[in-house]
C-alpha cells in the first residue's frame, strides 16, 4: 500500500495528480459542510489490522431539505399568503398526475387523433414519458429552488393576466413540458448530420490523457479497463456548434435546478474538465442512465470536489423504501474497501448515497472535472430517469402495442433511422421489468423508427428547400449588383 507521504506529494510525471478517496454516506440533501468521516482504506488480504467494518449509518435513509419559508415579492398577491411553497408544490404534483390520469385514458383533454392510429399511440406515449419526467423533476428532493413557488406562481397570473389557479398551473406546466423536451432532444437524439461529425483532436487527447491522472476508476478503485468518459455526452456536444456551447441546455435547466452560470459555458477549450476515468461497466450504467452523479462543490477548498452516487430507481418517490437491485440491475464493487466476513475478505458494492472526494495535487496540469458540466449532466439525468419507475414505463407502454404495419424501415433505409436513446432506454427497462415482452417491445421499437425516419426525411427536404431558396436569392443579389455596376 502507498504510504501517506507519497500519497500527499505534490504531483510530477511519474506521480498520480488526482486522488479520490470514499468518505462515507450522506444525506441527498448533503452539500459538503460537515467533517467527512475516515475513508475506507484499501485491505491488503494478509494485513488482517487494516480490515473494518462497513459503518451501519451508510445504510441510513436519505434525508429530505428543509421546505423553503415562502418568500412573496408584492402586498397584492394573487395566491393567498398562507400558501406555501411545499403546498403549491404538492398540488402542482396532483395536477400533473392529473394530467397522466387523462392521457392514459379516453379523456385526454389534448387528444385529437384515433386511439387506435400508430402515431396516435406514439404521441401518446411520449406525452406521458414528458409528464412522468416532469413529476420526477418536482419530487427531486435535492431540488433547493422549487420549481413551483408562490413567486413563481403569482407572477404568472400577474403577467398572463389569469385569475384561476388552474390556468396558471397549464401555463407552468407548458413550460416545463416544452423546456423538458428540448432538453431530451439535444442530449439523446441522433441525426445523420451529427453522426457525421468528427471528435476534434482535443477532445481524443482528453479521453486518453485524464484517466492517467487518476491511475484508477473513482468509483471501483481499479486500474484496469478504464476509459475516460465524458461528462456532457459527444452526441450533445455535436449538436453544440463548433465551440460545444453548453447555454441552451443550462437555458432551459435552470428552469427547474439553480445551476449557476458558468464563465466558460463552452466545452471546447475545457475538454480536459469534460472527462472522468471509469471502468467500462461503470461508464456504460453511467451512459444508459442507471446511475448519477451529484456533484457538491467543496466549502472551502477549490482543490476539491465531492461526487455522490445517485441510483436512478423510483426518483417519482423520494420517500420509497425501494433499494437499487443490485443483482437485477447491475452494480459497481469499489475494490479500495473492505470487510471480513465468514474468514472471507468482501468488497461493498457503490450504495445509494455514498460520497466520495476529488482531490487534485496541481489544479494547472491536472485540473479537477468542471462542476458546471456535472451539474448539467446530473440535471438531464434526473430528468431521463423520471419516465423510467415502474409506474411510469405502465402509463407510457400501456395498452395494445402499435400494430405492425411493415412501414418505411427496411434494409436500404435503417441507416437513415436512428433509434433515439432515451426511448431504447426506456423499452429494455420496461423488458427489463417485465411490463414489455420481446415482441411488443420490438413492435415499439419498429414504430419509433419508423417515426425518426420520417422526421428524418422531413428534416431532409426542409434543408434542401432551404438551401434552394438561398442559392435563388444569392442569384438575385448578383444579378442585383451586377445591373446597378452597369448603370453606374
Amino acid at each position: 500500500m502507498a504510504s501517506e507521504s507519497k500519497r500527499k506529494a505534490p504531483a510530477s510525471d511519474d506521480s498520480l495528480g488526482i486522488e479520490v478517496r470514499f468518505i462515507g454516506h450522506r444525506g441527498i440533501a448533503w452539500e459538503g459542510h460537515e467533517s467527512p468521516e475516515q475513508p475506507h482504506q484499501l485491505v491488503e488480504a494478509d494485513d488482517e489490522s487494516q480490515l473494518s467494518e462497513l459503518p451501519s449509518e451508510m445504510f441510513n435513509s436519505q434525508t429530505r431539505p428543509p421546505t423553503p419559508e415562502p418568500q412573496p415579492s408584492a402586498s397584492n398577491l394573487a395566491v393567498p399568503v398562507e400558501d406555501t411553497d411545499e403546498n403549491l408544490k404538492q398540488e402542482f404534483i396532483g395536477y400533473i398526475r392529473r394530467r397522466i390520469r387523462a392521457s392514459t385514458s379516453s379523456s385526454d383533454p389534448d387528444a385529437d387523433y384515433e386511439e387506435f392510429d400508430n402515431n396516435a399511440k406514439l404521441a401518446r406515449a411520449a406525452n406521458v414519458t414528458s409528464f412522468h419526467r416532469l413529476l420526477g423533476v418536482i419530487n427531486d428532493p435535492t431540488l433547493s429552488l422549487a420549481a413551483i413557488n408562490v413567486e413563481r406562481l403569482n407572477h404568472i397570473m400577474q403577467g398572463w393576466k389569469v385569475d384561476k389557479r388552474k390556468d396558471a398551473f397549464d401555463i407552468l406546466f407548458y413550460q416545463y413540458i416544452a423546456a423538458i423536451e428540448t432538453v431530451i432532444d439535444i442530449w439523446t437524439k441522433q441525426t445523420a448530420n451529427t453522426d457525421s461529425i468528427g471528435r476534434t483532436k482535443a477532445d481524443r487527447g482528453a479521453q486518453a490523457d485524464v484517466p492517467s491522472w487518476y491511475g484508477q476508476c473513482i468509483l471501483s478503485g481499479t486500474s484496469k479497463l478504464v476509459e475516460g468518459a465524458h461528462i456532457i455526452d459527444v452526441k450533445a456536444t455535436k449538436k453544440m456548434g463548433a465551440e460545444g456551447d453548453t447555454t441552451t441546455l443550462w437555458i432551459q435547466l435552470k428552469n427547474f435546478w439553480p445551476i449557476q452560470a458558468a464563465q466558460n459555458a463552452n466545452i471546447r477549450g475545457n475538454e480536459l474538465r469534460n472527462v472522468i476515468p471509469l471502468r467500462i461497466d461503470a461508464h456504460r450504467f453511467w451512459d444508459a442512465n442507471a446511475f448519477a452523479f451529484r456533484p457538491i462543490q467543496h466549502p472551502t477548498d477549490p482543490q476539491r470536489i465531492f461526487l455522490q452516487m445517485v441510483w436512478l430507481k423510483n426518483i417519482e418517490n423520494p420517500d420509497s423504501l425501494e433499494i437499487w437491485d443490485h443483482q437485477a440491475f447491475g452494480s459497481v464493487v469499489d475494490f479500495r474497501r473492505g470487510s471480513r466476513f465468514a474468514g472471507k475478505v468482501l468488497y461493498p458494492q457503490v450504495e445509494h448515497l455514498d460520497v466520495y472526494e476529488l482531490y487534485t495535487t496541481d489544479e494547472t496540469r491536472c485540473p479537477l472535472p468542471d462542476i458546471y458540466f456535472l451539474r448539467i449532466r446530473y440535471a438531464v439525468q434526473k430528468l431521463i430517469a423520471g419516465a423510467k419507475a415502474a409506474g411510469a414505463l405502465k402509463d407510457i407502454f400501456g395498452g395494445e402495442p402499435p400494430s405492425d404495419s411493415g412501414g418505411l424501415i427496411r434494409a436500404d433505409n435503417e441507416s437513415k433511422a436512428y433509434m433515439p436513446q432515451d426511448w431504447d432506454e426506456l423499452l429494455e427497462a420496461a423488458k427489463k421489468q417485465g411490463i414489455l415482452s420481446s415482441e411488443a417491445a420490438e413492435r415499439w421499437r419498429h414504430c419509433i423508427l419508423e417515426d425518426a425516419y420520417e422526421e428524418a426525411q422531413s428534416q431532409a427536404r426542409e434543408l434542401a428547400e432551404f438551401e434552394r431558396q438561398s442559392k435563388k436569392a444569392e442569384g438575385r443579389h448578383k444579378q442585383g449588383g451586377d445591373g446597378h455596376g452597369e448603370r453606374g
